[in-house]
């Protein structure tokens, strides 16, 4: 069983309008640190482990926005909705594991770790994304829903046991 736990991301994001303004190229790079909470249990109840696992990682995502223009002038509007999709690269810099196993009938064992040999290097999500940009004085506001479909797991599983 797994949590989510919190997370914090920071980056950069540019937009270059291609193809006569018809498409909007939005590459982006993000440090994103992330945690999960861990609760499994394994042979039939007799061992549990928990605790928390946290990631860090410098992340590419890289999109094809298609605005939609309402109305006649898609000039002078002041709101453009938009669709997007594209796909995301996640490098892995850190990880760090607190867990604490206990089997029953023995001592717990705590276990706190920095090895990410486990772990895929990298990982690649498809995105889709929907938005609104507006335009206030000389900035911009952009609202956006995103959802990263993660289609590959964190773990790499040739070395998943190797550690102990």
């Amino acid at each position: 069983n797994y949590e989510y736990g919190y997370g914090f991301q920071a980056g950069l994001s540019m937009e270059l309008a291609i193809l006569n303004d018809l498409f909007v190229l939005n590459p982006e790079l993000y440090f994103q640190a992330k945690s999960f909470k861990v609760n499994n249990k394994f042979f039939e109840d007799n061992q549990e482990t928990t605790g928390k696992i946290s990631m860090k990682s410098v992340s590419l995502p890289v999109s094809l926005q298609y605005p939609i223009h309402v109305g006649k002038n898609k000039v002078d509007a002041k709101w453009v909705p938009y669709v997007g999709a594209g796909v995301a690269v996640d490098w892995l810099i850190g990880v760090s594991t607190d867990l604490e196993t206990d089997v029953h009938g023995q001592s717990r064992v705590t276990t706190a770790s920095t090895e990410k040999a486990q772990y895929k290097s990298f990982n690649f999500a498809p995105i889709l994304s929907a938005g609104v940009k507006g335009k206030v004085k000389k900035a911009e506001i952009v609202a956006e829903i995103r959802y990263n479909f993660g289609a590959s797991t964190i773990f790499d599983k040739q070395t998943l046991y190797d550690s102990q």
